[in-house]
């Protein structure tokens, strides 16, 4: 597979389709390893577009998945748009009622394995709330009172947030601290814990969480 991560960088999506339809024993490795590397997967030339229902409910079901969620909820859109041709993309006010039942009826799954507490109130409002009618009536009253009304009990009918600090980003920042040349490759060789203080997409552009506080890492 070493061999292959050109071949990941260049085109995630061809080669994760290419693995798909191999019956070998390795595949399920061969899976993960395309896996941590999902950014790239979700911002391929060619998208996500071709890729299997089965195979983006595994992707979404990961808690390490390194894409901000406003980005994997805008592509779940785009893949479920993909499959209904007759729905016009450009313009949602031109959606009929059919057009919703139809698109909502194909992601409904998908749309459950969304860590909307990774989303911010504001990309809510302009992202998410044009597409009100996709939503299941139950999931969405329970997404207007963790948005609006902050209560407790929607807070915990939702799914948690992504661990966004994952185990690549872990050996990374490891070997940045430690100036380990070849970096580390395995967590047991790791003797720091880290914590993550702010996220842009959970925490807005400005913030203060990480004031006063020392031994913090910044990276963009």
């Amino acid at each position: 597979m070493k061999k292959n991560q050109n071949y990941i960088n260049e085109d995630p999506v061809k080669l994760l389709l290419s693995i798909c339809s191999n019956k070998g024993g390795s595949k399920n490795s061969h899976l993960e390893k395309i896996f941590s590397s999902s950014r790239k997967l979700f911002r391929s030339t060619k998208g996500i577009k071709s890729l299997e229902k089965s195979i983006l409910l595994h992707i979404l079901e990961k808690d390490d998945l390194s894409v901000d969620e406003i980005e994997v909820w805008q592509k779940i859109i785009n893949w479920g748009l993909a499959k209904h041709p007759e729905i016009n993309n450009n313009n949602i006010e031109d959606w009929s009622s059919q057009n919703f039942a139809d698109l909502g009826k194909t992601l409904k799954e998908l749309i459950s394995l969304i860590r909307f507490k990774d989303i911010t109130s504001q990309d809510f409002r302009y992202k998410l709330v044009p597409y009100q009618r996709l939503f299941p009536k139950v999931l969405w009253e329970t997404l207007l009172d963790y948005y609006l009304v902050g209560d407790d009990r929607s807070y915990s009918n939702l799914l948690p947030q992504r661990k966004l600090i994952n185990q690549k980003l872990i050996l990374l920042f490891a070997s940045w601290i430690d100036r380990k040349k070849p970096p580390y490759d395995s967590s047991e060789e790791v003797k720091y814990k880290f914590k993550l203080l702010y996220h842009s997409s959970r925490d807005g552009i400005l913030n203060n969480n990480c004031d006063k506080i020392s031994k913090t890492l910044y990276s963009c």
